[in-house]
């Protein structure tokens, strides 16, 4: 019977044993000790043997480790004690299997884009490129390598995207439509599901993965209602899964992803922006990073953010006293005058805050900057023509301010675009405030010859064509009217 092992002698000569006979001997003997080893070990074809298990509940399983046969464990108590480490190989497979990240849309993320952005990129594709270029240091597509291959409705919404920017970016070798179609189908399949479920629909994952496909939205230029119900979608997924969930840096930058999105959106649809509330005031103020400067986190942004997010709510109550939607006095109107003056001068106080602030040298830093002035100088301009919509004494004075805040963010959107296509492409997002105001001045002044036969006087306050006629301008929905997309 031939043994198991074959030795090999090697003479001492130092020509001996190097034939090739002799070499293909030991490539031999080499192999079959191999072979014998992994037999004996039983574990061939086995893989991720040295993983630890993650166990499920307390009931009766069957574990093994490297070298020790399976044996049974009758209880046990706890779950998950060992989680599986995360891995990027999937995600890398990914990128391979694609030829892009979804990494470079990081810059996109931390503009807020918004109902604009579609219209404005469906008009000019090659900003896209440009803008993919232009990665930003953090936003919450950071922490997707490590938690792909985890959850089902997350993998489906990144490789959709992915799909969706290949065949942007290499449009001489696009993929059919046909294919990245079917995998957003799979992706809204997965986030139905997901939504539908009382638990899954709070976790993080699912949050993300609503995030993700509004981006697919808005790289497929659409820009009406379907990239709108994403946004509406996941703003109500932040709201219910409340204001104690957002401890962990992902969680921080999901929200913080959606901030001034939802803002936005809750003055376009006439609504009240739940962040005015004091649990997610409390929210805004733990997001911040003491020692940063001019990014998201930094102390300067979230307090104007803190500011900001009231003036929806003051948009809202204006709205309905014009159109005569609720009994209003004078002592009403004047308690609105007061909350108008007062959220006007603390943004007016932020602004000197601002001033003060050291000049930046980083592209990160400038792009920053000039995007947090935009939406100030915006806020204020809008806060204007609230109080002066009410207060007649102030009308006249306040418009014009408005106006000049106006033309301030026209000719900083006309100098940013020279120097910074994501500081260019967030203030041009803005400027539909600003267009809206400078559209509107012939109307809104006290000009009788803008003023149709039927218009009436309300008292104080402004005629309500005239106001509606500014919403109508702004693409923003009235107590009589829907949003204009």
């Amino acid at each position: 019977m031939a043994t198991g092992f074959e030795f090999v002698i090697h003479p001492s000569d130092g020509n001996a044993g190097t034939s090739k006979a002799d070499k293909i001997r030991i490539r031999r003997q080499a192999m079959k000790a191999v072979g014998i080893s992994r037999r004996q070990r039983g574990n061939y074809g086995q893989y991720n043997l040295r993983q630890y298990p993650v166990y499920i509940g307390s009931q009766q399983q069957t574990i093994g480790t490297y070298n020790d046969p399976p044996k049974a464990v009758q209880e046990i108590a706890w779950t998950n004690a060992i989680p599986a480490q995360p891995s990027s190989k999937g995600f890398e497979l990914m990128k391979i299997e694609y030829g892009v990240d979804i990494l470079d849309l990081s810059g996109l993320i931390t503009i807020h884009v918004g109902r604009a952005a579609a219209r404005i990129l469906s008009s000019d594709r090659a900003l896209l490129v440009r803008l993919l270029r232009c990665k930003q240091q953090w936003s919450y597509l950071s922490y997707l390598p490590s938690r792909y291959g985890y959850n089902a409705c997350l993998d489906d919404a990144m490789r959709c995207v992915t799909a969706k920017m290949r065949q942007i970016i290499f449009s001489a070798d696009q993929q059919p439509s046909s294919i990245v179609l079917s995998l957003y189908g799979k992706a809204l399949k997965s986030l139905q599901a997901a939504v539908n479920d009382p638990v899954s629909c709070l976790e993080p994952n699912v949050l993300c993965a609503t995030e993700i496909l509004a981006l697919f939205e808005l790289l497929s230029f659409s820009g009406g209602d379907t990239w709108k119900h994403h946004m509406a979608g996941a703003a109500r997924l932040i709201e219910l899964r409340g204001s104690q969930n957002y401890n962990t840096d992902f969680d921080q930058a999901l929200f913080m992803a959606l901030a001034g999105l939802m803002l936005t959106e809750a003055i376009l649809n006439n609504e009240r922006c739940f962040l005015e509330r004091d649990e997610w005031q409390a929210v805004l103020q733990s997001m911040i990073v003491p020692d940063s400067t001019f990014t998201d986190r930094s102390p300067i942004v979230i307090s104007l953010w803190s500011r900001v997010v009231h003036g929806a709510g003051l948009f809202k109550d204006v709205t309905s006293i014009i159109y005569g939607r609720e009994e209003h006095s004078q002592a009403r109107i004047e308690n609105l005058i007061r909350g108008g003056l007062h959220a006007r001068e603390s943004v007016i106080r932020w602004r000197r805050d601002f001033d003060n602030v050291p000049e930046t040298t980083t592209q990160d830093q400038y792009n920053k900057r000039y995007q947090i002035l935009g939406v100030c100088l915006s806020c204020l301009a809008l806060l204007n023509r609230l109080i002066g919509a009410i207060d007649p004494s102030r009308r006249t004075d306040f418009e014009d301010e408005s106006q000049a805040l106006a033309r301030e963010v026209a000719r900083m959107k006309n100098e940013a675009s020279f120097k910074s296509p994501v500081a260019g492409f967030f203030l041009s997002q803005k400027m539909s405030i600003a267009q809206s105001i400078l559209d509107s001045a012939r109307t809104w002044k006290d000009d009788k010859q803008y003023e149709p036969k039927e218009s009436h006087m309300q008292g104080n306050l402004i005629e309500k064509w005239r106001f509606e006629h500014w919403c109508v301008v702004l693409g923003r929905a009235t107590c009589c009217t829907k949003t204009v997309h």
